[in-house]
């Protein structure tokens, strides 16, 4: 069997107090399995409630409530209905047998018993136990941060809160809420962002007991549910991990970086609803209004007051508006593209360097930044300022864009120019704005050499690093009238020598791990538009 460092359980239901010490004493020369016995049946289900074991061992003949029907209530209670039974008795008749695995039982042993037999089915047993709680973990994590994830919460919430109010206990749920987390992912990149997120929620974990359920709620949301605690302890706690958070110390930046978080709370008591979901809807809307009353800040349900409730109608009439503008602008954005584009193909069509690049530029940042695990979003917005980012080229002369050799001093001065043009057409509209600031940076080398502002490192956009790359890759590959195109393990090599001088080293890292793979050979679907 598969050690998972935990100790099994067996609860063994016999009237015969001989029988149970003969079990007792088989299994016990285990050591990784402990035996709980029970000699009245009648205690079956609440003992199994109590121990939770991992297999039931029952006898059919007892004399208060035979063993089919022990088993029967044990598969009709919620708590004890997945436990494995198996029916180890003297009765031996084949339509005994049948009414064993007809009322669930999974196995059915006769006496006398072998002892390596009868260990050998508990085994495998307990290696599909083991092999099905590591499926269910899995299912049931976040794995990004270790952390419980949503679908966990469906099951779990829902049971806890009809307990909490069955047995008159207090259960309070925090929702936390990363402040201003999107400005890390656009100035910091995913990558960074995921960081954040690892680090917080490690941080706050560690300060919770080990009773409290923890889980990653949304993006940069996580909720706790807290068991037998009223809202002001509760209260209490936030604030604690409040201020674990504003503590935690950032190196990826130059300057001192405070990142903060908002906290909102509600309890099975001041909501007063069997529905997990109303539990959920008021620490939400607590932490709405911690939001609003200026971030980094711990609001209780019961604590909102008119004036909170007035802004939140306010914001939400205004973000109905706002989606409804953001869908139409959505539209829009959709059809300036296209039209964008063709500018961009018809102007890539003048030089035979340049022909089909910016499509396959794309294909490259989408691979690769999948590979890197970028949210979609941040990655469309990269692909399109990748398919974008020669439109400043339109103002170049066709002594440069048609130019096969190395370029003259001042042709190169012109030539820098294109990024900044590039923008500037793009910055016409708000709708390119991200786009822009990406196009605007995607000849800024790692190291500070690069132009029109000669940042560094981080101080550079992420989809700008990435474009870069992708843009350095399909020059190599594809060629100029003054270089021969290389083949994709000489272009690895080159890529390797520009780490960290014109290249982000997570980024030719991620390059080369697809180029190994064969995966950054261009096709036909990259080539198109």
């Amino acid at each position: 069997m598969k050690s998972d460092n935990k100790k099994r359980k067996i609860l063994a239901i016999d009237d015969n107090p001989v029988n149970l010490q003969l079990l007792q004493a088989v299994i016990k020369r285990a050591q990784d399995i402990e035996v709980i016995v029970e000699s009245d049946e009648r205690k079956t289900v609440a003992r199994a409630i109590e121990e939770r074991p991992d297999i039931i061992l029952l006898d059919v003949m007892m004399p208060q409530i035979d063993g089919f029907e022990v088993c029967h209530l044990l598969k009709h209670n919620e708590y004890t209905a997945n436990i494995p039974v198996i029916f180890l008795t003297a009765n031996s008749q084949t339509t005994a047998q049948i009414s064993g695995y007809a009322s669930g039982a999974i196995d059915y042993i006769t006496k006398p018993f072998e002892p390596e037999i009868l260990m050998s089915k508990i085994r495998v047993i307990l290696n599909m136990i083991i092999h099905l709680e590591n499926l269910l973990e899995e299912a049931n994590t976040d794995k990004l941060t270790g952390l419980y994830n949503r679908r966990y919460l469906q099951e779990v919430l829902s049971p806890s809160v009809r307990d909490a109010n069955l047995h008159d206990c207090d259960l309070s749920l925090i929702i936390i809420d990363i402040d201003y987390f999107k400005n890390i992912n656009d100035t910091f990149g995913h990558l960074t962002g995921d960081l954040v997120l690892k680090r917080i929620s490690a941080k706050v974990k560690e300060n919770l007991y080990a009773n409290d359920i923890m889980v990653r709620y949304g993006g940069e949301e996580f909720l706790i549910i807290l068991k037998n605690t009223e809202i002001k302890v509760a209260e209490e706690i936030a604030q604690k991990l409040r201020k674990v958070v504003e503590a935690i110390t950032w190196e990826f930046t130059v300057e001192p970086l405070a990142i903060t978080a908002s906290f909102g709370i509600a309890s099975t008591r001041t909501v007063q609803s069997d529905d997990s979901e109303d539990l959920i809807r008021a620490a939400d809307k607590a932490l709405y209004v911690a939001k609003n009353r200026g971030r980094n800040r711990v609001v209780c349900n019961n604590q909102i007051i008119a004036e909170d409730e007035e802004r939140l109608d306010e914001q939400q009439t205004a973000s109905e508006l706002r989606n409804k503008v953001n869908e139409l602008a959505g539209k829009l954005k959709e059809q300036v593209f296209e039209v964008l584009k063709v500018f961009v193909k018809t102007q890539e069509m003048r030089s035979p360097y340049l022909a089909q690049q910016s499509c396959k530029v794309g294909g490259y940042v989408k691979k690769v930044g999948a590979h890197m695990g970028i949210f979609e979003r941040h990655l469309d917005m990269i692909y399109n300022a990748a398919i974008l980012h020669n439109v400043g080229k339109l103002s170049l002369p066709d002594s440069i864009i048609q130019c096969g050799n190395i370029l003259s001093d001042n042709d190169q001065k012109i030539l820098r120019q294109h990024p900044r043009m590039a923008a500037d057409i793009l910055g016409v509209t708000e709708l390119f704005r991200d786009e822009k600031e990406i196009v605007l940076h995607h000849q800024e080398y790692y190291d500070g050499t690069g132009y029109p502002r000669g940042l560094s490192g981080r101080e550079i956009p992420f989809g700008a690093r990435l474009l870069l790359a992708a843009v350095t890759w399909d020059a190599i590959l594809s060629g100029r009238g003054y270089r021969e195109p290389k083949s994709v393990a000489e272009a690895m090599e080159i890529f390797k020598t520009l780490s960290g001088t014109q290249l982000d080293p997570q980024i030719v890292e991620a390059f080369v791990e697809l180029a190994e793979t064969g995966e950054l050979i261009c096709n036909d679907e990259m080539a198109m538009f």
